[in-house]
């Protein structure tokens, strides 16, 4: 068939069927069909509810209906995937807000403000077959109306989109029965069209072998008695922002978004990445311009007999690598992780003070030891021994800062409790500079079982070494480690490249770090990390459930779903859920 028979084709019987469908479902869900520009619908609908149940049953009807074979695979917007996409793909959007006013036209009534221009950009920042909701329709609603469909929700991350003042955080929604589109959108490398991506979604979270680091602001319950809660809360955003920018620099995930308590969990695929997230961050953090209520409140109850503190709000941070079940949360749509390491880290962050950041002695070397390209510079202060809760043996714990003066602000403190209990101190051993070095890697067979094997053995007896209740020797040289060259005195030691990195440390091969684990487990128990376990990826979400039923857009008493015509919501009342839909056929090329 020509182009020119198949837009005939398409205004006929495509676009009626089009239409069809998105009108019969706006009567079933009360909506109320605000205007029509090309082949975009504007509906306003009394709750978010409404108008997420009319998008679904939209979408899934859509994928059943009866369209033309010709417009099968005619044009990008139409391909067909069986099961999984079926005639026309239709983007959809959904936002909540309040109508600057509301008019009477030719018989219907007009909404104007700026929430019908952020809906059409919230349409816009989708793709065919996928509905995106905005921040102000969180959260989503746990009980659906009794005759709608399961939906699955994709958390996708920050993002600075036009007509919006401050960053939302989008959701993408598919039916249940259609959740294999987000499969195929992430493989195709399809991404939403905003101005900017803030932070990644639910789809970049890492998997497998990973590292997670848990970020508590320390003092924030004594903070929030002696400052106005304007003060804190103001506080707690400059500390959110700058995580997440350092998180989005170095490739991470996070876990729970913009929490108001403080506590925030990070996950990354790179254990050094983590630890330059972790340090970098507190470098920023104590250069951040924080409100100067706290910066003169921190003055007159800081101890001067401690020495000089970070400044601003102090967060502490405790690492740890290792296998990990990601789950998706089914309402939020945000990954969450499971498993010891999660544990673990936590353990270890509980021995830090605000503004600094804590992690295992033998993870650091092992990572830092695997790690190509180039290394970062880092400077390693030894703080002890410690018995973790519910970790058996002893974990000797580093504290890790970008530069010797973040060093020194942290001063090597730790926190003992219930959680922690300190064996063996270790203020007395002396500072490892980890200087910033290339490093390259070599692919000899040859080389690689003895490199596992010195390894294991190195992951124990160099912590031992290091923390030990020797006294320096400040006048001579101390013996050579395996991570580099340990010297007496005051200096701090200055460790070079090491040899080559082991092939396959993706975690396939011989050489993976989850093998090279394993080998150290079996010869050091106390010291290695968790075995590696396989989990699903994925969580079911809950089932719909009946809910109340909305009252009528008039103020009356009357029950708006026993109407046989929708009714607009009132915009002097309440506020409106505005879905715009846009079908991706019509404007393509054929």
């Amino acid at each position: 068939m020509s182009a020119a028979g198949l837009q005939d084709v398409m205004k006929d019987r495509i676009m009626g069927t089009h239409d069809e469908v998105l009108r019969r479902n706006m009567k079933k869900h009360y909506g109320y069909e605000l205007f029509v520009r090309g082949d975009a619908f504007v509906v306003a609908f009394h709750e978010v509810k409404d108008a997420l149940s009319w998008c679904l049953r939209v979408q899934l009807d859509l994928m059943a209906s009866d369209w033309p074979e010709v417009l099968h695979d005619a044009t990008a917007a139409s391909e067909r995937v069986w099961g999984t996409y079926e005639g026309l793909r239709v983007r959809m959007g959904v936002h909540c807000g309040v109508v600057d006013s509301a008019t009477k036209h030719q018989g219907k009534l007009v909404y104007e403000g700026e929430v019908t221009r952020q809906v059409t950009r919230i349409c816009d920042a989708g793709h065919g077959g996928a509905i995106i909701m905005s921040q102000a329709t969180l959260p989503l609603p746990l009980m659906m109306p009794d005759d709608d469909v399961n939906y699955v929700t994709y958390d996708q991350g920050l993002h600075a989109v036009k007509d919006f003042s401050a960053p939302q955080r989008l959701k993408e929604v598919y039916p249940e029965k259609l959740m294999s589109r987000a499969v195929i959108d992430h493989k195709t490398g399809r991404k939403l069209d905003t101005e900017t991506r803030l932070s990644p979604s639910f789809h970049d979270a890492p998997k497998g072998l990973v590292t997670m680091i848990y970020c508590h602001a320390d003092g924030l319950g004594d903070l929030k008695k002696a400052l106005a809660p304007a003060v804190v809360d103001a506080a707690i955003e400059i500390m959110a922002e700058t995580l997440r920018a350092c998180m989005q620099t170095h490739e991470g995930y996070d876990c729970r978004g913009h929490e108001k308590n403080g506590e925030n969990m990070y996950v990354f695929k790179s254990y050094v990445n983590c630890a330059l997230f972790a340090v970098e961050a507190q470098k920023k953090l104590h250069e951040a311009a924080w409100p100067k209520e706290l910066i003169e409140h921190q003055r007159a109850t800081d101890d001067a007999a401690q020495g000089k503190r970070v400044a601003g709000l102090r967060v502490k941070m405790g690492m740890h690598s290792g296998q990990l079940k990601r789950i998706r949360i089914p309402n939020e749509g945000l990954a969450d992780y499971y498993g010891e390491s999660a544990n673990r880290a936590a353990r270890v962050m509980s021995t830090a003070t605000g503004g600094q950041v804590v992690c295992v002695a033998s993870e650091l070397e092992y990572f830092l030891d695997e790690h190509t390209g180039v290394r970062p510079k880092f400077v390693e202060d030894p703080i002890g021994t410690f018995q973790l809760k519910g970790i058996p043996g002893a974990t000797a714990l580093v504290q890790l800062a970008l530069d010797e003066d973040m060093a020194a602000l942290a001063a090597r403190r730790f926190t003992e409790g219930k959680k922690a209990t300190l064996i063996t101190p270790g203020a007395h051993l002396q500072r490892v500079v980890h200087e910033a070095v290339r490093v390259a890697r070599q692919n000899s067979k040859k080389k690689l079982g003895v490199r596992l094997e010195s390894k294991a053995r190195g992951w124990a007896s160099n912590v031992r070494r290091r923390m030990s209740l020797r006294e320096s020797n400040s006048g001579g040289a101390a013996p050579e480690e395996a991570s580099g060259e340990r010297r007496g005195g005051s200096e701090p030691a200055t460790v070079g490249a090491v040899g080559a990195g082991l092939s396959g440390s993706n975690g396939s091969g011989s050489g993976s770090p989850a093998k090279a684990a394993a080998a150290a487990a079996a010869k050091f128990p106390d010291e290695a990390t968790p075995a590696a376990a396989k989990f699903p990826d994925e969580a079911t979400p809950a089932a719909a459930t009946p809910s109340a039923q909305p009252p009528s857009p008039s103020g009356e008493s009357t029950d708006a779903r026993t109407q046989l015509a929708p009714s607009p919501p009132s915009p002097s009342s309440r506020r409106a859920s505005v879905a715009s839909v846009e079908d991706l056929g019509s404007n393509a090329e054929t």
